[in-house]
C-alpha cells in the first residue's frame, strides 16, 4: 500500500481530530451518506417496523383496566428495543468500518469510492457483528453493575475494534484484542471525541424531531399527541434521518482518531516518510 498523505499526518488533539472530520464531511458528503445509507437504511426499517408493532399493542392494551394484559404487551416493546439496539450498534459498526476504507484511500492517494469501500468491508461483515456483540456484552454487565453510570466507557472499543478489523484486515480475536487496546491506549481522548459525536447526534435528533413535530401541529385539524403510535413512528423516522446525516461525521472522526493513535504510538508517518525517500529504519 502506498503511504503518500500519511507522512503528513501529525499528532493533533480531540479538537483538531474533529475539526479535520467537518472538512472531509463536506468535501466528500455524499459518497459518505452513500456509504452510511446501505447499513442503516435496511436496519432503521426493521427496527421501525418490529419496535412500531410492539408499542401499537402496548398501547392498544393501555386501555384495559387490568395489569396482567398491559404487563406482556410492555415486556415485549422492551424485548423489541433489547433487539433492535445490537442491530443499530451493528450497522453502525459497519458503516465506521466502510467509511474508514474510504478514509484511508483518500489518505493513501488512491480516489475513494463506495464500491472499493464495502468491496474491502464486505469479508469481514460477520466478524465485525460478532465483535460487537461480544462488546455490547460487555456494555451491558457494566450497565448493570454500574447502573447506567459507566456505559458511555464502552464507546472507543466500539468505534475502534471495526476499524482495526477492516483496515489491518484481522480476525475476530485479533481485531478485538488490538481495538481494544488501541482504545486503552489513548482512552481519554477516545471517549471524548466518542462523546462529543453522541451528544452532537442526540441534540440533532432532538431538533429534528421538535421540528417536525412544530410542522404537525400547524396542519389544520390535526392533534399531535405525544404517546400515540403516529408520534413514535415520527420519532424514530427522525432519528433514522438524523443518524444517515451525522453518521459519516462519526466514522470520518473515528477513522481519522484511529490513524492520530497509530502516529503517536507507532510512528506511522515516520513510516511513510521513510517509504517516500527510499529510507530504511532501524
Amino acid at each position: 500500500m502506498e503511504l503518500t498523505r500519511l507522512s503528513k499526518l501529525r499528532p493533533r488533539d480531540v479538537w483538531g481530530v474533529l475539526d479535520d472530520a467537518f472538512d472531509l464531511y463536506r468535501a466528500r458528503f455524499a459518497l459518505l451518506a452513500g456509504i452510511a445509507a446501505v447499513p442503516f437504511v435496511p436496519s432503521y426499517l426493521l427496527n421501525t417496523l418490529v419496535t412500531t408493532l410492539a408499542y401499537k399493542r402496548f398501547q392498544e392494551s393501555a386501555e384495559s383496566a387490568q395489569a396482567t394484559e398491559t404487563l406482556i404487551p410492555l415486556l415485549i416493546f422492551f424485548g423489541a428495543m433489547a433487539v433492535g439496539q445490537p442491530i443499530l450498534l451493528i450497522a453502525r459498526a459497519i458503516q465506521y468500518a466502510a467509511t474508514s476504507v474510504a478514509i484511508e484511500d483518500w489518505l493513501t492517494g488512491t480516489e475513494p469510492s463506495a464500491r472499493h469501500a464495502w468491496k474491502q468491508t464486505a469479508p469481514h461483515l460477520f466478524t465485525i457483528a460478532f465483535a460487537v456483540l461480544g462488546l455490547v456484552l460487555i456494555m451491558a454487565l457494566v450497565y448493570v453493575v454500574s447502573c447506567g453510570a459507566l456505559i458511555f466507557l464502552g464507546l472507543p472499543f466500539l468505534v475502534l475494534i471495526p476499524i482495526c478489523i477492516v483496515l489491518e484486515k484481522r480476525g475476530l480475536k485479533n481485531g478485538f484484542r488490538r481495538g481494544w487496546r488501541l482504545a486503552l491506549a489513548d482512552f481519554g481522548r477516545g471517549l471524548g471525541l466518542s462523546s462529543l459525536v453522541w451528544m452532537l447526534e442526540v441534540v440533532l435528533q432532538i431538533g429534528l424531531g421538535m421540528l417536525v413535530g412544530a410542522i404537525f401541529s400547524l396542519i389544520p385539524g390535526q392533534k399531535v399527541d405525544l404517546e400515540s403510535t403516529g408520534s413514535y413512528v415520527t420519532g424514530q423516522v427522525a432519528q433514522a434521518v438524523t443518524a444517515l446525516f451525522i453518521a459519516p461525521l462519526g466514522g470520518v472522526a473515528t477513522t481519522l482518531f484511529y490513524f492520530d493513535c497509530r502516529v503517536r504510538r507507532e510512528g506511522l508517518d515516520l513510516t511513510a516518510l521513510a517509504q517516500e525517500t527510499d529510507v530504511t529504519l532501524a
